[in-house]
């Protein structure tokens, strides 16, 4: 590398010549000379360099409270003018079914050697046709001897649509096995199979009606089958029927109403008994916005007599749906047959009689509901009927009851309430309270009690979690000894709770207690209740 003092010598005689060429080439000007003179050379020194800092410090920051700022924009809404959508038929879409389970499967286990069986499929929604079946099996041993029960059967259900009509098809077979165990568990001059009833019942409805509206508005509907019932004591009984229902609604609003029903009872044991009940009930609905009025009649036949009934009903808002007043007048022929009486008394005996009841109702109220959640109903009806059912123990076997049909008014004063509280939980209550102030030639209303009440609800603790609650509540009822005296029962209230949780979207956990305080209340006289009752399983769905 070249030193400083050689590069400042060679810079000093570049200038020389450049002088001298320049005299040379501008001969004729008068230029003064120069001398130049060095004096030194530079030589930096490391020690007198300052040192730049790379990281400069920042400024302080400067903070201030600023104050928030608001601002007052009127509102202004601009007019737009509405327009009917216009609505294209090609454009809309057929809606889509949602699927329903098609299988469901219930099993459980309880106190009293209670085994729980449900089982049930589906084949879902369909536009064409739906089919299925359902079937359980269920048992009890109480703490009597021979208190026991057992209920088996299935169904067989089907529909099929044919554009505006469908068609409907429901069979069954169910068998129920009871023993007459009100005695006294020392006698022992029968055996097990003397005391002991089952009743196999079978049944059939075909059914033929409008599956959606049609432009006249007309609904329509026709039901015909038969049920049959028979028991180890080679009763029979065979029930033919037919109905048929039409609602016609006119540009008024109006309705004609008509019904016609008819049925055959045919009963085989140690007394046949053949009877036959047809109904005709025609009647007109005035549809108004705060009223409507049903004026109509019914007219039948009872096994030869021919009988005319009142069909009459009136409705009116006071203030608005909040308060609804109602009033009606009818009578309807009640068909007592041995599968009813046996569906309210199993323990009766071979030899029965039948009669068809005559119910009068005569009844005025007020009901309605508010905000959508609290409902009511208040209600004062009067019902004299001809040849009520009573059950009275046979003198000849007091395990069993025969059947006296007497005429008696019922005056019935009845209320109800309920409660929905969104979709978390749900409470209700009813109170009747009954009278009857005509018992024909008895001297009470054999095992009818004179108070029901029942005080119940529903809770959703979480998604998954679901409680339930209710007191069935009876008040005191009298029975008619084989003597000819008779004694009083006390009343009872039959505490019933429930809980489900939904382990999955396909199992259920679920558990119910029956008659928690266990009360062994007779419903009819030398048969007491099971007392408690405790049953939990598990379910699925899919």
């Amino acid at each position: 590398m070249r030193s400083t003092p050689g590069i400042v010598g060679s810079i000093f005689l570049m200038l020389s010549t450049f002088s001298w060429v320049s005299g040379q080439t501008g001969s004729g000007t008068d230029l003064e000379q120069e001398e130049i003179t060095v004096v030194g050379t530079y030589k930096p020194h490391l020690a007198d360099a300052v040192k730049v800092n790379t990281t400069p410090a920042l400024p302080e920051q400067e903070t201030k409270n600023l104050e928030p700022l608001t601002y007052q924009v009127p509102l202004f809404l601009q007019p737009i003018p509405w327009q009917a959508p216009v609505v294209k038929p090609v454009a809309l879409g057929k809606p889509t079914l949602q699927p329903l389970p098609n299988l469901f499967a219930k099993l459980g286990f309880g106190t009293q050697f209670s085994p729980l069986v449900e089982a049930a499929y589906s084949s879902g929604r369909s536009e064409k046709y739906n089919y299925g079946f359902r079937g359980g099996y269920t048992s009890s041993n109480g703490a009597r001897e021979n208190q026991n029960y057992t209920q088996a059967g299935g169904a067989l259900f089907g529909k099929y649509f044919l554009g505006p009509v469908v068609v409907g098809l429901d069979a069954e077979v169910q068998s129920e096995s009871v023993f007459f165990y009100g005695y006294n568990e020392e006698d022992t001059s029968f055996q097990r199979e003397d005391v002991r009833q089952r009743f196999l019942r079978t049944g059939a409805v075909l059914e033929v009606g409008n599956a959606k509206s049609n432009d006249l508005g007309l609904e329509f509907g026709l039901k015909g089958g038969v049920q049959t019932q028979a028991d180890v004591f080679d009763g029979r009984e065979t029930r033919p029927f037919v109905e048929t229902t039409f609602r016609y609604p006119l540009p008024s609003k109006d309705e004609i109403r008509l019904f016609t029903g008819f049925e055959s009872l045919v009963y085989r044991g140690p007394l046949d008994r053949n009877r036959g009940v047809f109904r005709f009930r025609p009647g007109y609905a005035f549809n108004r916005e705060d009223f409507f009025i049903l004026a109509g009649l019914e007219m039948a036949t009872d096994t030869g007599r021919f009988l005319l009934f009142p069909d009459l009903e009136f409705n009116a808002k006071l203030l608005d749906k909040e308060l609804v007043f109602f009033a009606g007048w009818n009578m309807r022929l009640q068909t007592n047959s041995w599968r009813t009486l046996s569906d309210a008394n199993p323990f009766l005996a071979d030899s029965l009689g039948f009669r068809n009841s005559r119910v009068e109702d005569r009844y005025a109220g007020v009901r309605g509901e508010y905000d959508g959640r609290i409902g009511y109903e208040v209600k004062l009806s009067q019902k004299p009927i001809d040849d009520f059912a009573l059950f009275v123990n046979d003198s000849a076997d007091t395990r069993r009851f025969v059947v006296l049909y007497e005429d008696v008014t019922l005056w019935v004063a009845h209320a109800e309430v309920s409660y929905q509280g969104g979709e978390r939980y749900r409470a209700f209550a009813s109170l009747d309270l009954r009278r009857f102030s005509e018992t024909g030639e008895q001297d009470r209303a054999w095992h009818e009690p004179g108070l029901l009440w029942n005080l119940g609800g529903r809770f959703k603790a979480t998604p998954k979690l679901h409680l339930k609650a209710d007191i069935l509540g009876m008040g005191p009822t009298w029975a008619k000894l084989p003597d000819g005296s008779e004694t009083k029962f006390k009343g009872t209230a039959d505490i019933n709770l429930g809980a489900t949780y939904a382990v999955n979207k396909y199992f259920t956990a679920w558990a119910d207690v029956n008659n928690l305080a266990s009360f062994k209340h007779q419903r009819y006289y030398l048969y007491p209740s099971y007392g408690f009752r405790f049953m939990a399983g598990l379910q699925f769905s899919f």
